[in-house]
């Protein structure tokens, strides 16, 4: 790469990738970074491009020759959040760090072949915008637009991650924000309050095999204990913590549900047992899968939600925690 490119990947990056010393012949660790990916409709498409470049430098940084004489420390990626079409992109994040290099198996990084591309590109205007309230295109729950071409690059996505093209043993943790349509009333230190932000964290990792799968353990994330948390079931039959495909498409759906130019999306989702839900007197929310099972502490529940931009566009804090709260972070902060 030329000297340009290194200097662009000093700036996005950080100086911290330059070692203390500019004689140093070890890097001293890893030089952990977050990303917190903002919603904002049609800006994923330009947000995607961005988020592919810094992914791209930031995996090449071993490789580059240091502007000051320095070394760069190998980067490690914390955890990605987003909100709305973030919340796509940190997905697509997610998918592209772990992938193995393109000549080794691994998903196309171009930049005129990659997942964010050829995510976004697939989306045709007629699609999501019918010249008819009657289409065909439209499905049940929507609403000015139609997800329909969504769903279907989703589904492409989905093949994706099944596919043995990434790097074993690579872990990332995610996160999206989603906005409940109907608060929930909590008391907190014996104040009542209302709450509408809440976020799904979940991991992305890679098997043995080569392919991808999700999951979310509490237990990994000691001291973690926030109502805003919820998580997302599995049948009784699955592994435990594991996050079934469909879930990880719901999450991104939900995510990016921006009211009136898309329909809501109704979840089951896990939520914290609270003290105030063993004196409460008001019936839970109707469970229409009772093969869903929660992890220990949370109680399976049911209702709407809507983008996640609404009340956290720009989700810094939950890519804070992701990064800081997981019990491997302590041994290299």
């Amino acid at each position: 790469m030329n000297r340009l490119l290194v200097t662009i990947l000093t700036v996005v990056i950080g100086a911290g990738l330059l070692s203390a010393s500019a004689g140093a012949q070890d890097p001293v660790g890893n030089l952990r970074i977050s990303i917190a990916i903002s919603g904002g409709a049609s800006k994923g498409a330009y947000e995607a491009g961005l988020n592919w470049a810094i992914l791209k430098l930031a995996r090449e940084s071993e490789n580059l020759p240091s502007p000051s004489g320095g070394q760069l420390r190998p980067v490690e990626l914390a955890s990605i959040a987003g909100a709305s079409a973030g919340g796509i992109n940190s997905i697509l994040s997610g998918l592209t760090w772990c992938s193995l290099p393109e000549a080794e198996g691994g998903l196309a990084s171009r930049i005129d072949s990659n997942v964010f591309r050829d995510t976004w590109l697939r989306v045709d205007i007629n699609a999501l915008l019918p010249p008819w309230p009657d289409s065909e295109i439209y499905l049940p729950d929507d609403a000015l637009f139609s997800r329909r071409d969504y769903l279907d690059s989703a589904a492409d996505l989905r093949e994706q991650w099944h596919k043995k093209a990434y790097r074993v043993g690579c872990r990332v943790p995610l996160g999206v924000t989603v906005t409940r349509v109907e608060p929930q009333e909590l008391t907190i230190g014996g104040i009542e309050v209302k709450n509408q932000r809440f976020y799904i964290p979940f991991e992305l990792r890679v098997q043995q095999d080569g392919t991808v799968a999700y999951s979310f353990d509490p237990a990994e994330y000691p001291g973690l204990y926030d109502p805003a948390m919820i998580l997302m079931p599995r049948p009784r039959n699955e592994p435990e913590f594991s996050i079934s495909d469909e879930n990880i498409i719901k999450a991104a759906v939900t995510t990016s549900a921006f009211p009136t130019a898309f329909g809501r999306t109704r979840l089951q989702f896990c939520r914290l047992e609270l003290l105030s839900d063993s004196i409460s007197q008001e019936p839970r929310s109707e469970q229409s899968d009772t093969d869903l099972v929660c992890p220990d502490g949370y109680i399976l529940d049911e209702t709407e939600f809507a983008d996640g931009g609404l009340f956290d566009n720009l989700p810094l804090g939950l890519a804070r925690i992701l990064a800081e709260a997981h019990i491997g972070a302590s041994k290299n902060p």
